[in-house]
């Protein structure tokens, strides 16, 4: 199983979409065959964000290189994103924290789920997996719901799931034998402002 999560930096606003990918993978009877992906854009802030995501304990990190990424309107960066994740290739869920950069609640997620084609389950505080399926408990407000969708599948992640766990020595000697891929931009994403 691949998990994907898209994040900007690890603030409590994003950094638990990481967290509850990372506690799914460590509740897994079998962790080593759910990968973390963890994809971000812009410019070192991006990359210092990926980096300290290798420690913690993201498989894999993409960064599209683009330090001018933050000045995109919510459309563009959604576009650049999805194309990003098209070249990335299969996956089977895909986390988003809840506020964008911009401070835009919960908009960016539900755009690139358009945009590819998936199904989303906004408010998300946990989830399960059994057969192709998702099964999650959305929260909004004081009401919950259990929502079921077939991967792949997009999760907005709730403000009020956990906190980002902190590095450890251990996370870090590991993530220095792991690197960072770049993914180029595409012409036609620029034209797209």
């Amino acid at each position: 199983m691949r998990i994907l999560v898209i994040l900007e930096e690890l603030d409590y606003d994003n950094g638990n979409a990481l967290e509850m990918a990372l506690q799914y993978k460590e509740r897994s009877i079998v962790p080593r065959e759910i990968e973390i992906i963890v994809l971000s854009a812009g410019g070192e802030e991006a990359e210092k964000t990926l980096e300290e995501c290798l420690a913690l304990g993201a498989d894999e990190v993409y960064l599209i290189s683009d330090p001018v990424f933050l000045l995109y309107d919510e459309f563009t960066a959604a576009n650049l994103l999805a194309e990003a994740i098209k070249k990335i290739g299969e996956y089977d869920l895909i986390l988003t924290g809840f506020i964008s950069k911009k401070k835009s609640p919960g908009i960016l997620g539900p755009m690139i789920a358009e945009l590819l084609d998936l199904p989303q389950i906004s408010f998300v505080k946990n989830f399960k997996i059994e057969n192709k399926w998702i099964q999650a408990a959305s929260s909004e407000e004081t009401m919950d719901t259990i929502i079921t969708a077939p991967l792949p599948c997009l999760l907005i992640i709730s403000l009020r799931t956990s906190q980002i766990r902190g590095m450890t020595i251990k996370g870090i000697q590991k993530s220095l034998k792991k690197s960072m891929i770049i993914l180029p931009l595409e012409e036609q994403t620029h034209d797209k402002e």
